[in-house]
């Protein structure tokens, strides 16, 4: 047994975590999903209306950004739930026609990201039928395993049962150990390169790249459990708030720029 000490929510034994996306269970979450994979319309629509409270406090207020899609994604839009899993939404924006933001939709989302978490840190949190609603603005899907037009009411990508097959947890337990060792001796390494106020723009830089391997879930399923042993461990978020730290740092030395995060006032 190996036992880890999570950064967040105390110790967790890591061969139980990766056992559970091994063994995907038998049929879609019950509070979302009928027997036909469709999603509960009471359910849909408070997820919309939850949708709708958080564009108008945030991208809404933008000329020229369009919401084009609403979905639901994580563990709760396929067989890997736990009895107590959030309810995952994304709220895919592009931009049509805002000069001040990139069209580009990978760069784009560099700015979404940060607002979604924006969110939690000011204590703009929903919840619906007793589950925490976990909300996400990006600009384009940010899941292969599935995803669940809540807009559209359909699949976009229907999940499946058979994403761990020919994967064993000893296999994945020695990738993890591995890939965490080299993204944490990179950190360490960024981090005494750019300690300089003039080299912040290289520290953001450097911690997006960390950011982004360890949290690089599109590849395949080994991948994908391995990012969810980061965010499990408490690796991922403490990161994040570095990387907005480093943007916030910089807008404090130009007068004329607001820091990164929103003002959202409460609801």
């Amino acid at each position: 047994m190996r036992i880890v000490k999570s950064m967040t929510d105390g110790y967790f034994d890591i061969k139980e975590e990766i056992k559970r996306y091994l063994k995907p269970r038998k049929t879609l979450a019950p509070w979302i999903f009928d027997k036909k994979g469709i999603m509960h319309e009471d359910l849909r629509k408070g997820l919309l209306k939850i949708a709708d409270k958080v564009i108008e406090q945030t991208i809404g207020i933008i000329n020229g950004l369009e919401v084009f899609d609403i979905c639901l994604t994580g563990s709760s839009s396929g067989y890997l739930y736990k009895d107590d899993s959030d309810i995952d939404m994304q709220i895919m924006v592009r931009n049509v026609s805002c000069p001040d933001f990139c069209q580009d939709p990978v760069i784009f989302n560099k700015f979404l990201v940060p607002q979604g978490f924006a969110l939690r840190e000011k204590k703009y949190t929903f919840r619906f039928h007793e589950r925490f609603v976990d909300i996400k603005l990006s600009g384009y899907g940010l899941d292969f395993l599935s995803l669940y037009s809540i807009k559209d009411n359909k699949w976009l990508i229907t999940p499946s049962k058979d994403y761990a097959k020919g994967l064993n947890a000893k296999e994945i337990e020695a990738y993890y150990l591995e890939r965490k060792k080299i993204l944490l001796d990179k950190l360490e390494k960024i981090r005494a390169e750019n300690q300089a106020p003039e080299n912040i723009k290289n520290l953001r830089e450097g911690l997006h790249q960390v950011y982004d391997e360890a949290y690089n879930n599109e590849k395949n399923f080994k991948d994908f459990i391995v990012a969810k042993l980061f965010d499990r461990e408490g690796l991922i978020k403490p990161l994040f708030r570095e990387i907005i730290e480093t943007y916030n740092e910089e807008y404090r030395c130009m007068l004329s720029k607001e820091p990164i995060r929103l003002n959202l006032p409460p609801i």
